[in-house]
C-alpha cells in the first residue's frame, strides 16, 4: 500500500512525484498497467487510528481491547493479540495515477507511456496485488469504521500539482494549451497560494 497526503515539498514522496516530474519534462518513462497499488490517504489513516484508539480505551466496554488485555493479564492468560490492516480497497496502477495527473493538468496532448509488467520475466516483476484486508478492523470498529477514500483528480491537484505549477505552465506552453482550455479543470488548481 502507498500512502498519500500533504507534502511539504515536491519529490518528498519519491516515485509519484518523480513520475510527475518526468512526465512534465522529458516524458521518457513507461508506467505500468499491471501491478495493483492501493493508495491510501493519510487523512483516512489518521481518522482510523483515532477511532481505533478511542475504541481501545473504552473503559466500561467489553469490546474495549484494553479491558480484555488487562483481564487476561490479571488471570495470567495469554494476552489477546490482533493485527488490524487498513488500506484503500480500489486499485490504481501507476499508469492510472499518471492518467489522473494528465486529467488534472489538462495536458491530454502529453501522452502517458504505458508498459505491462506481466510480460516481464517473473523474477523482474513487482508483486501483482498487495491489497490489505480491512475486514477485522471493520468488524472491530463497527459504525465508526470509515472506508478509505478513492484517489481522485482533486487529490492529485491538491497534493502534488500545487508543487509543480511552474512545470505545468511550461508544459502547457509547449503543448499550446490555454489554462482554461480543459473546461476549467486546471485553471486554479495548480497555481500557488497567494
Amino acid at each position: 500500500p502507498v500512502l498519500y497526503g500533504e507534502m511539504l515539498h515536491k519529490e518528498e514522496d519519491g516515485t509519484a512525484s518523480q513520475s510527475i516530474k518526468n512526465w512534465l519534462g522529458e516524458n521518457d518513462w513507461k508506467h505500468d498497467t499491471w501491478q495493483r497499488r492501493y493508495p491510501t490517504g493519510t487523512h483516512d489513516v489518521a481518522y482510523t487510528i483515532a477511532a481505533f484508539t478511542a475504541k481501545l480505551l473504552e473503559p466500561e466496554s467489553e469490546n474495549g481491547l484494553l479491558t480484555k488485555w488487562l483481564t487476561e493479564l490479571a488471570y495470567g492468560e495469554a494476552v489477546l493479540c490482533h493485527t488490524f490492516h487498513y488500506g484503500a480497497q480500489q486499485s490504481v496502477s501507476k499508469a492510472d495515477f499518471m492518467k489522473l495527473v494528465q486529467q488534472a493538468t489538462g495536458l491530454e496532448a502529453n501522452p502517458v507511456h504505458v508498459v505491462n509488467l506481466e510480460e516481464s520475466p517473473p523474477e523482474q516483476r513487482p508483486p501483482f496485488d498487495v491489497k490489505l484486508n480491512n475486514n477485522a478492523l471493520r468488524a472491530y470498529l463497527g459504525f465508526t469504521y470509515r472506508a478509505p477514500s478513492v484517489l481522485s483528480v482533486a487529490d492529485v491537484k491538491e497534493i502534488w500539482l500545487k508543487h509543480y505549477w511552474e512545470e505545468v505552465a511550461a508544459a502547457r506552453e509547449r503543448f499550446a494549451v490555454k489554462p482554461n482550455e480543459a473546461e476549467g479543470r486546471t485553471a486554479d488548481a495548480v497555481q500557488p497560494d497567494a
